[in-house]
């Protein structure tokens, strides 16, 4: 399930799978095993993913499955699609995100 809704989140990115691999810091085969379910996502993996989806303006609940989102996932989130936020700062915190994800 997880898997599929991996694949859905990406797919509505605009991403191939070695793109969000890229992304998220893990290999294209791991992240295709785990689309299709023969590999468990990681905590860490389904928050990097859930970043990376806030980054491209789409809200995931990805972290909210799998019951692992926290207070802060759920404020940056909110920022991103927040219309009233000027395109500077969501670009400003997209910088920042991604390089916290590059960080772990």
């Amino acid at each position: 399930m997880v898997g599929s809704q991996i694949r859905e989140i990406r797919e509505a990115m605009g991403l191939r799978i070695s793109d969000l691999a890229e992304l998220v810091g893990v290999s294209r085969p791991y992240l295709s095993r785990v689309e299709r379910g023969s590999r468990n996502a990681t905590p860490g993996l389904v928050q990097k993913i859930d970043a990376v989806a806030a980054e491209h303006g789409i809200h995931s609940t990805l972290s909210e499955t799998i019951g692992i989102e926290d207070e802060t996932v759920r404020q940056i989130n909110r920022f991103l699609l927040d219309p009233k936020v000027s395109e500077a700062k969501k670009a400003a915190i997209r910088r920042m995100v991604h390089v916290l994800i590059r960080m772990e």
